[in-house]
């Protein structure tokens, strides 16, 4: 079982720092204590557009591998919080 997750972060909507913490609290809110009900959703910006989906599957697939340059403007757009400081605007 692997849990699935895509989001396009080339929108406006991006520019805030805060914009995919916010979707990932929101997803494992979604999912916290669904008992396994949910498979599939949709994922939406602050703004409402569709900018992704998730899916809990059954299947294995290939692991993506990503180059270091990649992995560096993934990494600054996901801020490390501590317990409390999360960002608070549209959570």
């Amino acid at each position: 079982m692997e849990f699935i997750l895509k989001i396009k972060m080339d929108n406006e909507a991006f520019e805030d720092d805060c914009e995919l913490s916010r979707i990932l609290h929101k997803i494992a809110n979604d999912l916290a204590g669904n008992n396994n009900d949910i498979q599939t959703g949709s994922v939406f910006d602050i703004n409402g557009n569709k900018v992704g989906s998730y899916e809990i599957s059954e299947e294995q697939r290939t692991p993506l591998k990503l180059d270091p340059e990649t992995v560096e403007r993934i990494k600054e757009k996901i801020k490390v919080h501590t317990a409390g400081e999360f960002c608070e605007e549209g959570m």
